[in-house]
């Protein structure tokens, strides 16, 4: 199980290039050896550092592409919450 578990947390990983490829994937769950490198050069445990400043920018920039204004899209927001409570 944690061999799924771990294969699974490297396959989600934010970056592409440190995701395994699927025929590693798929090695690693059918040998379930330990030999089966999913790492990509990460350590387990290790993260990689987001500018979340940066990244909420570019939410707030598709946003206003895909709702035309800031009001709108936070008055969609708002509405979309309000309906699910209901």
């Amino acid at each position: 199980m944690f061999r799924m578990i771990e294969a699974a947390a490297a396959c989600v990983r934010h970056s592409g290039p440190k995701r395994p490829r699927m025929s590693q994937v798929v090695r690693a769950l059918d040998s379930m050896d330990e030999l089966s490198d999913l790492s990509n050069g990460m350590k387990p445990g290790q993260s990689e550092i987001f500018d979340s400043r940066e990244q909420s920018a570019q939410i707030r920039m598709f946003q206003r592409m895909a709702f035309g204004s800031q009001e709108y899209s936070s008055d969609f927001f708002n509405y979309s919450q309000s309906s699910y409570r209901s």
